[in-house]
């Protein structure tokens, strides 16, 4: 039982963490045409 939790929990954070990244993808894209991405370039 606890490595089915353990388990669930790392799928989770995996899912959570995809999430983060395709959102702050989002978010930077959105940004960087809102600005020419003229900005955002390093």
């Amino acid at each position: 039982m606890w490595k089915y939790d353990f388990a669930t929990r790392q799928s989770n954070s995996c899912v959570i963490f995809t999430l983060f990244l395709y959102f702050r993808c989002l978010i930077f894209c959105f940004c960087s045409v809102d600005t020419g991405g003229v900005d955002l370039v390093p």
